[in-house]
């Protein structure tokens, strides 16, 4: 049976990352997982070669047929977001602030939008000495992070599923947001790092050794 072990801290720059590349280093055969898709370090440590590369799709986002819109723009005012606009042309637009509700789509009267698939990101299958590695990168800006750390955490377990191989070790982003919940719902062990902070005197200020 795999066990997954996922390694977090509060904040950026407790350690967590040179933790995780000394535990990987240590076991004979694992599959590591680069969870912390916004800022991927951890093959920065780990000597890889990259197998595959594949787009990530997150959301989906509403695009307007040019062909058949009238310009009406019933869509932006049914948009939540302001993502809606329209040129000194008379075209109508979606700007980069679709967040995919479909609002616009249902209440186009002339079916002139539909919403159709974004990349978001690339994730990639590497290999290690001792094992593989699963990777990503969100693109600056992009959303969904959390469905993104969900993906390569999936396509470790098959790696690690297909090959019988004992260990999935994950480096999990920092903070406590829902890319860390994503990072270690349903895992065996999670490894907190911490940074020590020495107390201040009260009386003079100064660090307590």
């Amino acid at each position: 049976m795999t066990r997954q072990i996922a390694i977090l801290s509060g904040k950026g720059g407790a350690g967590k990352t040179s933790i995780t590349a000394s535990i990987i280093k240590v076991l004979n055969s694992v599959v590591a997982v680069d969870a912390d898709v916004n800022a991927s370090n951890l093959p920065l440590l780990l000597p890889h070669d990259t197998r595959s590369t594949e787009p990530y799709y997150g959301m989906d986002i509403a695009h307007i047929n040019q062909q058949t819109c009238n310009g009406c723009i019933i869509c932006s005012e049914a948009c939540q977001f302001d993502a809606i606009t329209r040129d000194s042309l008379g075209q109508v637009w979606v700007d980069s602030e679709c967040e995919g509700c479909g609002s616009c789509v249902f209440s186009c009267p002339v079916n002139a939008i539909n919403l159709v698939e974004h990349v978001g990101g690339e994730w990639f299958l590497s290999t290690i000495d001792n094992g593989y590695l699963v990777h990503a990168d969100l693109i600056p800006g992009e959303d969904n992070s959390g469905k993104l750390i969900t993906k390569v955490r999936n396509e470790a377990a098959s790696v690690a599923k297909e090959k019988n191989i004992p260990y999935i070790v994950i480096d999990g982003p920092p903070g406590t947001s829902c890319q860390a919940i994503s990072s270690i719902t349903g895992t065996d062990l999670v490894l907190a790092v911490v940074e020590e902070s020495l107390p201040d005197c009260p009386i003079t200020g100064a660090w307590q050794s």
